[in-house]
């Protein structure tokens, strides 16, 4: 039952991206200081959306590995100190 639900829903996902393509086939001109690029709206608006996806990801990435070393740093302080009989 779960393997239709998602196939009904793929399904529907697609339809809505060939419809929103048909909507906005209108063809845009982008000028990129020098260069002038020339697409349908709605690949711009789909290449946008990637770009943007793809930034975000890698941000939250970075922030994932600077606190994940936080934390092993932190996590060795306190294993230092536990081995010594201290308290932080």
């Amino acid at each position: 039952m779960r393997k239709i639900v998602s196939i009904i829903f793929y399904l529907l996902l697609l339809l809505i991206g060939v419809s929103f393509a048909f909507l906005n086939s209108t063809s845009v001109s982008v000028n990129f200081y020098g260069t002038i690029l020339t697409l349908p709206l709605s690949i711009l608006l789909t290449l946008t959306l990637g770009v943007g996806l793809s930034i975000g990801l890698m941000w939250s990435f970075y922030k994932y590995l600077r606190l994940k070393y936080a934390y092993r740093i932190l996590s060795n302080e306190l294993h230092c100190h536990d081995k010594k009989g201290e308290m932080p």
